[in-house]
């Protein structure tokens, strides 16, 4: 079996980049499938659990050393078993928290620093001035890297990992992954079928391009103050920007909004602060106006998603969040496509799973 975090070599620097896989099972709610109820990180297409191919795609990626799975260690144990023998010290298993950033945190202070040397702060309740205290006296830390993946990717790839981290610039605390929406938009038209959940078809419109999250990220979490981690709880917590129907749901977008508003007032000076809302707020409008207007003939759209270049995005989150966020897009849209709900995956476990094997082979082409 696999045995849950304990000990690693301590990697030298300019050695790859540990990863972390989450697998818990949070608030998720088990799907039901053939009369059984199966956490989402167990469901299986092509033949295996789909865990099982996020931790292969992280464990084959070049550029990746140890890999962190989060979750229920006995089942992740048996799940991964065909993935042995995994070279030492790179596969660990870590129960998971009560929440996802508590278990994102406990990897990277509880498992991932200590196998550096450097002791978790203030144990596993990882108090912010604790955590504010290592960064001061270990400097020396506050690049180091952890890459975050979700376990409900049936089209990840190594291919895809190393990409992610090749493009990954040198100053980000938070790099986050994205697709072109027109080839996620393109490779969907191509099978026929339900389709996936329908919110998968509305990207957030920047310029020159509408882009969405693909489950890949990068977080340098020592280059942020600790009161970041409460931000991103809340970001995570209303995270369902768009409904299966592609409409935005304003509810979680005025709660993000609200949610970055107090963290830069709490962190930031009144100047700085002043200067991200100027602009973070005219945005999110900008944003809107474009997501409704692109619905109805996109030309209309135009004028706004000139508002949006990535580069102002990026620096008008950095302002905000008091750390450099980056997003990131990258060349496949594979990652993009997570199994959110059951339809998602009834629509491709049909009919001997063609909708899966439909898309396996578009993307590979």
């Amino acid at each position: 079996m696999i045995a849950p975090s304990q000990t690693a070599a301590e990697p030298a620097p300019g050695q790859p980049v540990d990863a972390l896989v989450l697998a818990g099972g949070g608030e998720a709610q088990p799907f039901r499938v053939g009369g059984q109820a199966i956490p989402k990180p167990y469901l299986e297409l092509g033949g295996e659990p789909l865990v099982r191919r996020a931790v292969r795609a992280a464990l084959g990626a070049r550029g990746v050393g140890q890999v962190f799975v989060v979750g229920e260690p006995a089942a992740l144990g048996r799940a991964l078993a065909p993935l042995e023998p995994a070279p030492p010290g790179r596969l660990h298993l870590v129960p998971q928290a009560s929440d996802l950033l508590g278990s994102c945190l406990r990897v990277f202070f509880g498992h991932l620093l200590p196998t550096r040397g450097v002791p978790a702060p203030g144990g596993e309740g990882l108090e912010p001035a604790a955590i504010d205290r290592l960064s001061a006296e270990h400097p020396e830390l506050r690049r180091t890297p952890i890459l975050v993946l979700t376990s409900d990717l049936p089209f990840v790839t190594a291919e895809d990992v190393e990409a992610f981290l090749a493009a990954v610039p040198a100053e980000g605390a938070m790099v986050v992954g994205m697709c072109d929406h027109r080839q996620l938009a393109e490779l969907l038209a191509d099978v026929p079928g339900a389709g996936l959940d329908r919110w998968k078809l509305g990207g957030l419109p920047l310029w020159p391009w509408s882009v969405r999250p693909n489950n890949l990220w990068l977080f340098r979490p020592l280059l942020a103050q600790a009161a970041l981690y409460t931000l991103v709880g809340e970001v995570y917590a209303h995270r369902w920007l768009l409904g299966r129907d592609g409409r935005i749901l304003w509810r979680n977008w005025w709660a993000i909004v609200r949610a970055f508003l107090i963290h830069g007032r709490r962190t930031r000076s009144p100047g700085r602060y002043l200067r991200g809302v100027l602009n973070f707020v005219p945005a999110v409008l900008a944003m809107a106006a474009a997501r409704a207007l692109g619905r109805v003939a996109r030309p209309l759209a135009w004028p706004f998603r000139r508002l949006l270049p990535q580069r102002d995005v990026e620096a008008i989150g950095s302002w905000l969040l008091d750390a450099p966020a980056r997003m990131l897009v990258g060349p496949s849209p594979g990652p993009a496509l997570d199994v959110d709900v059951e339809e998602s995956f009834a629509w491709l476990a049909a009919d001997g799973q063609a909708a899966y094997r439909r898309l396996s082979e578009r993307l590979r082409r």
